[in-house]
Protein backbone atom coordinates (compact mmCIF):
# COMPACT_ATOMS: atom_id res chain seq x y z
CA UNK A 1 0.00 0.00 0.00
CA UNK A 2 1.48 3.69 -0.59
CA UNK A 3 0.43 6.03 1.11
CA UNK A 4 1.31 9.69 -0.28
CA UNK A 5 2.89 11.86 2.32
CA UNK A 6 3.51 15.42 1.41
CA UNK A 7 6.39 17.56 3.78
CA UNK A 8 6.66 20.86 4.15
CA UNK A 9 10.45 21.86 4.49
CA UNK A 10 10.32 25.15 6.09
CA UNK A 11 13.36 27.90 5.67
CA UNK A 12 15.45 28.09 8.76
CA UNK A 13 16.88 31.93 8.99
CA UNK A 14 20.58 32.40 8.82
CA UNK A 15 22.41 32.88 12.04
CA UNK A 16 25.81 35.33 13.54
CA UNK A 17 27.38 37.15 15.98
CA UNK A 18 28.61 40.95 15.86
CA UNK A 19 32.17 41.59 17.34
CA UNK A 20 34.33 44.82 17.20
CA UNK A 21 37.46 44.88 16.36
CA UNK A 22 38.56 47.04 19.25
CA UNK A 23 38.51 46.10 22.96
CA UNK A 24 38.33 49.75 24.06
CA UNK A 25 36.00 52.19 21.64
CA UNK A 26 36.50 55.87 22.22
CA UNK A 27 34.44 58.63 21.19
CA UNK A 28 35.70 60.12 17.82
CA UNK A 29 38.16 56.79 17.03
CA UNK A 30 36.47 54.87 14.13
CA UNK A 31 35.75 51.45 15.27
CA UNK A 32 34.85 48.63 13.00
CA UNK A 33 31.64 45.40 13.87
CA UNK A 34 32.40 42.28 12.08
CA UNK A 35 29.56 39.91 11.44
CA UNK A 36 31.41 36.66 12.31
CA UNK A 37 30.01 32.93 13.12
CA UNK A 38 27.63 33.26 9.78
CA UNK A 39 25.66 30.31 9.01
CA UNK A 40 22.38 29.19 6.77
CA UNK A 41 21.87 24.91 7.46
CA UNK A 42 20.00 24.98 4.51
CA UNK A 43 22.04 26.81 2.15
CA UNK A 44 23.89 24.92 -0.15
CA UNK A 45 28.10 24.86 0.81
CA UNK A 46 29.05 26.80 -2.60
CA UNK A 47 26.50 29.70 -1.82
CA UNK A 48 26.93 32.34 0.85
CA UNK A 49 24.97 31.51 4.03
CA UNK A 50 23.67 35.48 3.71
CA UNK A 51 22.96 37.64 0.58
CA UNK A 52 22.13 40.99 2.58
CA UNK A 53 22.91 43.01 5.36
CA UNK A 54 21.25 46.08 6.79
CA UNK A 55 22.99 48.08 9.50
CA UNK A 56 21.74 50.30 11.91
CA UNK A 57 23.36 52.55 14.75
CA UNK A 58 21.21 53.56 17.98
CA UNK A 59 23.21 56.26 19.59
CA UNK A 60 23.37 57.27 23.39
CA UNK A 61 20.72 60.25 22.64
CA UNK A 62 17.77 57.61 21.11
CA UNK A 63 18.57 58.50 17.67
CA UNK A 64 19.20 55.94 14.73
CA UNK A 65 21.49 56.32 12.20
CA UNK A 66 22.93 53.77 9.27
CA UNK A 67 26.00 52.51 8.98
CA UNK A 68 28.76 55.16 6.74
CA UNK A 69 30.69 52.39 5.87
CA UNK A 70 29.16 49.39 5.57
CA UNK A 71 29.67 46.00 3.99
CA UNK A 72 27.76 42.82 4.34
CA UNK A 73 30.48 41.39 6.53
CA UNK A 74 31.12 44.89 8.09
CA UNK A 75 30.53 48.00 9.16
CA UNK A 76 32.58 50.76 10.21
CA UNK A 77 31.76 54.22 12.10
CA UNK A 78 33.03 56.44 14.31
CA UNK A 79 31.09 57.59 17.58
CA UNK A 80 30.67 61.05 18.10
CA UNK A 81 30.20 60.77 21.56
CA UNK A 82 30.25 58.83 24.88
CA UNK A 83 27.72 56.57 26.23
CA UNK A 84 26.33 53.01 25.28
CA UNK A 85 25.45 52.37 20.94
CA UNK A 86 24.04 49.60 20.16
CA UNK A 87 24.53 48.15 16.52
CA UNK A 88 22.07 45.54 14.60
CA UNK A 89 22.13 44.23 11.47
CA UNK A 90 19.57 42.76 9.85
CA UNK A 91 20.92 39.82 8.15
CA UNK A 92 18.78 37.29 4.89
CA UNK A 93 19.55 34.56 3.03
CA UNK A 94 18.50 33.34 -0.08
CA UNK A 95 15.37 32.94 0.62
CA UNK A 96 14.48 36.15 2.03
CA UNK A 97 14.75 34.84 5.67
CA UNK A 98 15.60 37.38 8.32
CA UNK A 99 17.79 37.44 11.47
CA UNK A 100 18.53 40.72 13.23
CA UNK A 101 21.98 40.44 15.25
CA UNK A 102 22.69 42.89 17.97
CA UNK A 103 26.27 44.39 19.70
CA UNK A 104 26.23 46.75 22.73
CA UNK A 105 29.26 48.98 22.85
CA UNK A 106 30.21 50.93 25.55
CA UNK A 107 32.42 54.03 24.17
CA UNK A 108 34.81 56.02 26.77
CA UNK A 109 35.07 59.75 26.57
CA UNK A 110 37.50 61.34 24.48
CA UNK A 111 40.05 63.48 25.04
CA UNK A 112 40.38 66.97 23.24
CA UNK A 113 42.46 66.10 19.70
CA UNK A 114 44.03 68.00 16.98
CA UNK A 115 44.13 71.58 18.66
CA UNK A 116 44.94 74.62 16.23
CA UNK A 117 46.12 77.89 16.65
CA UNK A 118 44.78 80.79 14.82
CA UNK A 119 45.35 84.31 15.35
CA UNK A 120 44.06 87.93 13.62
CA UNK A 121 43.81 91.17 13.84
CA UNK A 122 41.36 92.85 15.96
CA UNK A 123 39.15 94.13 12.85
CA UNK A 124 39.26 90.06 11.91
CA UNK A 125 41.81 89.63 9.24
CA UNK A 126 44.20 86.42 9.55
CA UNK A 127 47.48 86.35 10.11
CA UNK A 128 49.03 83.73 7.81
CA UNK A 129 52.02 81.68 9.08
CA UNK A 130 55.50 82.42 7.24
CA UNK A 131 56.91 79.58 5.36
CA UNK A 132 58.90 79.02 8.13
CA UNK A 133 55.66 78.31 10.31
CA UNK A 134 55.67 81.99 12.30
CA UNK A 135 53.20 84.38 13.20
CA UNK A 136 54.66 87.54 12.28
CA UNK A 137 53.43 90.22 14.22
CA UNK A 138 54.93 94.10 15.40
CA UNK A 139 55.59 95.04 18.67
CA UNK A 140 52.76 96.85 20.41
CA UNK A 141 50.25 95.39 17.87
CA UNK A 142 46.98 93.81 19.39
CA UNK A 143 45.99 90.98 18.18
CA UNK A 144 43.18 88.29 18.87
CA UNK A 145 44.71 85.09 20.03
CA UNK A 146 41.85 82.18 19.20
CA UNK A 147 42.43 77.76 19.79
CA UNK A 148 40.31 75.56 19.06
CA UNK A 149 40.12 71.83 19.26
CA UNK A 150 37.75 68.53 18.07
CA UNK A 151 35.94 67.24 21.15
CA UNK A 152 32.05 65.56 21.82
CA UNK A 153 29.09 67.12 21.54
CA UNK A 154 29.12 66.57 25.44
CA UNK A 155 32.60 67.78 25.85
CA UNK A 156 33.13 70.87 23.24
CA UNK A 157 31.22 73.25 25.04
CA UNK A 158 33.21 73.54 28.32
CA UNK A 159 36.80 72.73 26.78
CA UNK A 160 38.84 74.55 29.10
CA UNK A 161 42.34 76.72 26.59
CA UNK A 162 44.88 78.06 28.72
CA UNK A 163 47.90 79.85 27.05
CA UNK A 164 51.49 80.08 28.23
CA UNK A 165 53.41 83.02 26.12
CA UNK A 166 56.77 83.22 26.50
CA UNK A 167 59.04 86.41 25.94
CA UNK A 168 62.46 86.56 24.36
CA UNK A 169 63.96 86.88 27.89
CA UNK A 170 61.75 84.25 29.27
CA UNK A 171 59.50 85.43 31.49
CA UNK A 172 55.89 83.71 31.00
CA UNK A 173 52.19 84.98 30.45
CA UNK A 174 49.79 82.89 31.19
CA UNK A 175 45.97 83.56 29.70
CA UNK A 176 42.92 81.45 30.36
CA UNK A 177 40.03 81.64 27.47
CA UNK A 178 39.81 80.37 23.67
CA UNK A 179 40.08 83.98 22.63
CA UNK A 180 42.03 86.43 24.23
CA UNK A 181 43.47 89.55 23.39
CA UNK A 182 47.02 89.95 23.56
CA UNK A 183 49.89 92.72 22.75
CA UNK A 184 53.52 92.06 22.32
CA UNK A 185 56.05 94.87 23.83
CA UNK A 186 59.13 93.83 22.61
CA UNK A 187 60.52 92.18 19.30
CA UNK A 188 61.99 88.96 18.76
CA UNK A 189 60.18 85.55 19.12
CA UNK A 190 57.77 84.30 21.52
CA UNK A 191 57.16 80.96 21.98
CA UNK A 192 53.46 79.94 22.42
CA UNK A 193 51.59 77.13 24.26
CA UNK A 194 47.92 76.29 23.91
CA UNK A 195 46.91 73.51 26.61
CA UNK A 196 43.36 72.12 25.51
CA UNK A 197 41.75 70.47 28.64
CA UNK A 198 38.33 68.21 28.96
CA UNK A 199 37.27 66.13 32.58
CA UNK A 200 39.24 63.55 30.23
CA UNK A 201 42.70 64.72 29.68
CA UNK A 202 44.07 67.36 27.70
CA UNK A 203 46.33 68.00 24.54
CA UNK A 204 48.68 70.73 23.67
CA UNK A 205 49.76 72.92 20.68
CA UNK A 206 53.14 75.11 20.43
CA UNK A 207 53.62 77.54 18.23
CA UNK A 208 55.96 80.87 17.51
CA UNK A 209 55.45 84.35 16.87
CA UNK A 210 58.24 86.49 15.74
CA UNK A 211 57.57 89.63 16.51
CA UNK A 212 59.30 92.65 14.49
CA UNK A 213 60.24 96.31 15.84
CA UNK A 214 58.62 99.42 13.82
CA UNK A 215 61.37 102.07 13.37
CA UNK A 216 60.43 105.65 14.29
CA UNK A 217 58.29 107.95 12.13
CA UNK A 218 59.25 111.58 11.53
CA UNK A 219 57.08 114.25 9.93
CA UNK A 220 59.12 117.10 8.70
CA UNK A 221 56.53 120.63 9.88
CA UNK A 222 59.06 122.84 8.10
CA UNK A 223 60.76 121.28 5.73
CA UNK A 224 61.86 124.82 4.03
CA UNK A 225 62.79 128.25 5.87
CA UNK A 226 64.34 130.85 4.70
CA UNK A 227 65.92 133.41 7.18
CA UNK A 228 68.07 136.20 7.76
CA UNK A 229 71.79 136.00 8.45
CA UNK A 230 71.69 136.15 12.66
CA UNK A 231 68.31 136.00 13.11
CA UNK A 232 66.74 132.81 14.88
CA UNK A 233 63.73 130.52 13.53
CA UNK A 234 61.87 127.49 15.06
CA UNK A 235 62.29 123.88 13.48
CA UNK A 236 59.60 121.92 14.02
CA UNK A 237 59.05 117.73 13.47
CA UNK A 238 56.57 115.27 14.83
CA UNK A 239 57.98 112.01 15.97
CA UNK A 240 55.68 109.01 16.56
CA UNK A 241 56.61 105.17 17.29
CA UNK A 242 54.76 102.54 19.33
CA UNK A 243 53.48 102.42 23.04
CA UNK A 244 56.86 100.90 24.74
CA UNK A 245 59.17 103.18 22.70
CA UNK A 246 57.78 106.53 23.14
CA UNK A 247 58.86 107.60 26.20
CA UNK A 248 62.76 105.94 25.74
CA UNK A 249 63.27 107.79 22.33
CA UNK A 250 66.85 109.58 21.78
CA UNK A 251 66.24 112.63 19.60
CA UNK A 252 69.41 114.22 18.01
CA UNK A 253 70.08 117.49 15.86
CA UNK A 254 72.61 117.61 13.96
CA UNK A 255 73.08 121.44 13.00
CA UNK A 256 76.75 121.89 10.61
CA UNK A 257 76.54 118.52 8.26
CA UNK A 258 80.41 120.00 7.28
CA UNK A 259 81.71 118.98 10.96
CA UNK A 260 82.00 115.89 12.80
CA UNK A 261 81.40 116.02 16.64
CA UNK A 262 84.06 114.14 18.77
CA UNK A 263 81.06 112.82 20.82
CA UNK A 264 80.34 109.73 18.39
CA UNK A 265 83.78 107.46 16.71
CA UNK A 266 81.61 106.82 13.38
CA UNK A 267 83.41 109.93 11.71
CA UNK A 268 80.29 110.65 9.91
CA UNK A 269 79.58 114.57 10.11
CA UNK A 270 75.78 113.63 9.21
CA UNK A 271 74.51 111.66 12.07
CA UNK A 272 76.17 113.85 15.13
CA UNK A 273 74.19 115.04 18.44
CA UNK A 274 74.85 118.53 18.34
CA UNK A 275 71.58 118.76 20.32
CA UNK A 276 69.44 116.56 21.93
CA UNK A 277 65.64 117.11 20.86
CA UNK A 278 62.85 117.49 24.04
CA UNK A 279 58.94 116.94 23.20
CA UNK A 280 56.28 119.75 24.02
CA UNK A 281 53.50 119.15 25.70
CA UNK A 282 51.77 118.78 22.13
CA UNK A 283 54.35 116.59 21.15
CA UNK A 284 56.24 118.25 18.83
CA UNK A 285 60.14 118.62 18.77
CA UNK A 286 61.05 122.40 18.20
CA UNK A 287 64.83 124.30 17.94
CA UNK A 288 65.75 127.21 17.36
CA UNK A 289 68.37 128.13 14.59
CA UNK A 290 70.44 130.77 13.86
CA UNK A 291 73.12 131.31 11.84
CA UNK A 292 75.71 134.18 10.63
CA UNK A 293 76.45 132.83 7.24
CA UNK A 294 74.68 133.19 4.59
CA UNK A 295 73.52 130.41 1.75
CA UNK A 296 71.81 126.48 1.95
CA UNK A 297 72.39 124.13 3.99
CA UNK A 298 70.50 121.25 5.44
CA UNK A 299 70.15 120.16 9.20
CA UNK A 300 68.60 116.41 10.09
CA UNK A 301 67.22 115.42 12.95
CA UNK A 302 67.86 111.71 13.99
CA UNK A 303 65.14 109.56 16.11
CA UNK A 304 66.57 106.02 17.60
CA UNK A 305 63.86 103.76 19.58
CA UNK A 306 65.52 101.15 22.32
CA UNK A 307 65.99 98.49 19.72
CA UNK A 308 68.15 100.54 18.15
CA UNK A 309 65.99 101.09 15.28
CA UNK A 310 66.64 104.68 13.69
CA UNK A 311 65.06 107.20 10.98
CA UNK A 312 66.28 110.59 9.71
CA UNK A 313 64.98 113.36 8.55
CA UNK A 314 66.49 116.84 7.13
CA UNK A 315 65.50 120.36 6.22
CA UNK A 316 66.72 122.93 3.76
CA UNK A 317 67.35 126.31 5.42
CA UNK A 318 68.55 129.39 3.22
CA UNK A 319 70.24 131.77 4.98
CA UNK A 320 69.35 135.43 3.75
CA UNK A 321 72.21 137.63 3.68
CA UNK A 322 71.80 140.79 6.08
CA UNK A 323 73.00 144.27 4.25
CA UNK A 324 75.75 145.72 6.62
CA UNK A 325 74.32 148.84 8.75
CA UNK A 326 75.93 151.90 7.62
CA UNK A 327 76.30 154.97 10.12
CA UNK A 328 77.37 158.50 8.50
CA UNK A 329 78.80 161.05 11.39
CA UNK A 330 78.03 164.56 10.72
CA UNK A 331 81.76 166.22 10.23
CA UNK A 332 82.45 168.23 13.25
Amino acid sequence: VVIPLTVRVLNRPPSGTLLANLTQVVALKGVRIDLIDVGDVDTLPEREPIVNADWIIQTPSGSSQECPESKTYSCTFTPADEGFHTVSASISDEDGAQTRVTLDIEVANAIPRNPLIEMTTLDGNLIDPTAVGSWPVAKDQIILIKGTAIDTATDIGNLEMRWTITDPDGKSTVLVGASRQWTPTQSGLYDVLLEVSDEEGSVTRMGTIDVSNNAPVIDVLTPFISVAEGVSEILEVNISDTATDEATLIICWDLDLSLDSPNDADLLPTNDCDVEGERNEDGIVRIYYTSDKSGYRNVTIRVVDRDGAETMASIEIYVRNKAPLVSISPEV
